[in-house]
């Protein structure tokens, strides 16, 4: 019964591959996988060669931007020290006068409406500067604008040395605004020679108006022992009334149109009037009449 079994079964048959044909696929499979990495690795460096131009010229970028915003922040924080300053100044000015709270605080509104007028000036002259940078953004430009500040703030040293070595050698004092302070028709000519503003004398009486620089002075009292005054002052349609003034104490005051601060300084005193000077800004009258022109023409 066994011999049958083993007879019957069938013999198994095994087709071999043919071992050339097998290689060659593998070679060809090896070489397009080669060629797609090579490929793969070109773009990636390609695309790190553009992503690493592009940080460069972003960071170029944000430098300037950087070096422009630090010039911007530190003539806003000089600025406003500045009008920290003037109104530091004229808070204690006041207190020295020896003015009541009433008048304090009346002088006090008066001083944040003249500072808040300098604060707008500047920022549209910050602004205007931004606009003329950003137009000017590169570095050739930006040299010449650097080496036009540096004369500039120069020209400015000298004449503070100037405006300094005048106040020692004549014995004047300085305002609150920077100011020197004449007190004798000596002085004001001595400012007249420097340059820096325009002066204009007054001698008024008791109730009987006069008009300097644009300016009319009306005379309510004048008390010779306690040297003080009191004045109405008529500008830009406004009626101003001041009371208990010191002799060479200067008061300040704007008028409309104009962007910088007038002075007016009384240094004599008599029974039933004063002398002194209102000093403005240099060409003041011309443009404000220029100004009041304008705004006429466009009414």
């Amino acid at each position: 019964m066994t011999n049958d079994s083993s007879s019957e079964e069938k013999p198994i048959i095994v087709n071999a591959e043919r071992p050339g044909h097998t290689g060659k696929f593998i070679a060809i499979f090896v070489i397009l996988g080669l060629l797609v990495i090579g490929e793969i690795y070109s773009m990636s460096r390609l695309g790190g060669i553009e992503t690493d131009v592009i940080n460069r010229q972003a960071r170029l970028a944000d430098q300037l931007n950087h070096d422009m915003a630090t010039k911007f922040q530190a003539m806003a924080n000089a600025n406003a020290q500045s009008l920290q300053q003037m109104q530091d100044a004229v808070s204690d000015l006041s207190s020295k006068m020896g003015v009541s709270e009433h008048r304090a605080l009346a002088g006090a509104r008066y001083a944040s409406s003249l500072a808040r007028k300098l604060a707008r000036q500047d920022k549209v002259n910050n602004e205007a500067l931004q606009m003329e940078l950003a137009e000017k953004a590169d570095q050739t430009k930006l040299d010449s604008v650097n080496h036009d500040v540096a004369t500039t703030q120069y020209g400015l040293n000298q004449t503070s040395t100037k405006v300094d070595t005048l106040a020692k050698d004549l014995g004047m004092a300085r305002s609150s605004m920077g100011t020197l302070i004449a007190t004798s028709q000596q002085d004001i000519a001595a400012l007249r020679k420097l340059g820096l503003r325009d002066y204009y004398q007054f001698d008024v009486r008791r109730n009987q108006r006069q008009t300097v620089a644009g300016i009319t002075l009306d005379l309510k009292k004048a008390n010779m022992r306690r040297h003080y005054y009191n004045m109405m002052l008529v500008f830009s349609d406004m009626d101003v009334y001041k009371k208990d003034l010191v002799i060479d104490s200067p008061f300040f005051f704007m008028p409309k149109y104009m962007h910088q601060f007038y002075e007016m300084v009384v240094y004599q005193i008599g029974p039933h009037w004063v002398k002194g000077y209102i000093s403005t800004p240099k060409d003041a009258l011309k443009q404000l009449a220029a100004s009041s022109g304008d705004s006429g023409s466009a009414n």
